[in-house]
């Protein structure tokens, strides 16, 4: 089984609904009966016949490559999505059953779409992420994964200044982009944040270690990734200033060099809420 990344962008799932992206929405049933047992299916079916339970929220799923799968689930069909650093996927069918088994599809990205199909747990949903080509309908890809809940501030309707989706980047006359990406969620017990690095076209999603905010300096401890030709320091301290994250210069050691770092600063270009409107719903039959 490949435990490789199913796409670029980071990911999100949330009860309700789905978008590829990091939201999820409410559809119709779906049960991708070839992920089951016969029991499980019997069972399956059955609880389907009780109908369709609220699920929402903001939730996270950390791959064993390391990926970060970012997804928001909501009752509105036009919130739920997989977060993606260029345009969030819809999630087109998202269910959730009295037996809280959960089950979403998204719409079609690079020729195939996105299956999942678990169990709810007591903080989110565990169970097997596949990605099948829409051409054969055969599964080029499969993994576990564990979504965790996000309690995010701006979902509760809480002050959130902080929260949105930070950037520098430069681009080139081919249309190549390169620098990086931050996304930043302000929760109610700790910060989130997932790194984005361009090396002409967006990298998979990371998410820090750790990331603490003590006033307006924001610590990050990330897992740095040797084989990025744009590297950041596995330690990263920010000022907070406005919509702006200003990062200090430092050191750190790759492959035995002793490496410095300049000061560069970060700008925030959208809030999470305009990040997870950019969904193509139409993708959706």
């Amino acid at each position: 089984m490949k435990m490789g990344r199913l796409v670029n962008p980071i990911m999100a799932v949330v009860k309700g609904g789905a978008i590829l992206g990091v939201c999820a929405i409410g559809a119709t049933t779906f049960v991708p009966d070839s992920l089951l047992t016969p029991g499980e299916r019997t069972a399956a079916l059955a609880s389907l016949a009780a109908g369709p339970r609220p699920f929402t929220g903001l939730y996270l799923g950390i791959s064993q490559d390391g990926a970060a799968w970012l997804v928001r689930l909501d009752s509105s069909p036009q919130l739920a999505l997989l977060y993606d650093p260029l345009e969030s996927i819809a999630l087109c069918e998202v269910k959730v059953d009295s037996s809280d088994h959960i089950w979403f599809r998204s719409a079609e990205t690079d020729g195939s779409t996105i299956r999942f199909a678990g169990l709810l747990s007591r903080d989110g949903f565990t169970g097997m992420v596949s990605r099948l080509s829409v051409r054969t309908g055969a599964a080029t890809d499969s993994f576990p994964l564990a979504f965790h809940k996000v309690r995010a501030r701006f979902l509760a309707g809480m002050p959130d200044p902080i929260s949105g989706v930070y950037v520098n980047l430069r681009g080139t006359p081919s249309g190549d982009i390169y620098g990086r990406k931050l996304v930043l969620i302000d929760a109610v017990d700790g910060l989130v944040a997932l790194d984005i690095v361009y090396e002409g076209t967006p990298g998979v999603p990371r998410a820090a270690l750790k990331a603490e905010r003590a006033g307006h300096m924001v610590n990050f401890l990330w897992s740095v990734d040797t084989t990025q030709v744009i590297e950041h320091p596995a330690s990263d301290t920010a000022i907070i200033r406005g919509k702006t994250l200003e990062f200090r210069s430092g050191q750190m050691l790759v492959r035995g060099e002793t490496r410095s770092f300049h000061s560069y600063k970060m700008v925030k270009k959208l809030t999470l809420q305009e990040a997870f409107r950019r969904t193509r719903r139409a993708d959706c039959p």
